[in-house]
């Protein structure tokens, strides 16, 4: 797979913050420029084997851009400023110190499934399951 022109998000396909946060990044992705896999995924573990990441760890957001790996608060804040000009701003979030935000994310990560318990998961459509990595 050739990674210099994808950009390829990582996700708990079992957490409703995660499906909803990949459903707003469809909404406002209108490059079409992301693509999906869930962490659970066999290209999932896959990419987090070939990327020296933990398989077993579920709870962390992971970007790759352009063969660079980003996780937790950082991929969160870099996808989103891949978003569009409005979402731009969110890079100055890179300004406050990793360990500060991280904490942050890992709060919310570790009680995400308690916090986040309404919804719904998502169901691809044509369009969009071209866009999931199988």
């Amino acid at each position: 797979m050739n990674l210099e022109v994808l950009h390829i998000l990582l996700f708990d396909a079992e957490c409703i913050l995660c499906n909803k946060s990949v459903q707003y990044i469809i909404k406002h992705d209108t490059k079409k420029q992301f693509r999906f896999a869930s962490l659970q995924s066999e290209i999932g573990q896959q990419l987090l084997t070939e990327n020296q990441l933990g398989t077993k760890d579920l709870s962390t957001v992971v970007y790759i851009n352009k063969s660079i790996v980003y996780t937790k608060s950082t991929a969160a804040i870099r996808v989103f400023a891949q978003l569009g000009i409005l979402h731009k701003f969110a890079i100055l979030f890179l300004i406050v110190p990793t360990f500060m935000r991280d904490f942050c994310y890992n709060l919310v990560a570790a009680n995400r499934h308690r916090l986040f318990k309404d919804g719904t998961c998502l169901i691809p459509s044509k369009e969009l399951n071209e866009r999931i990595l199988k």
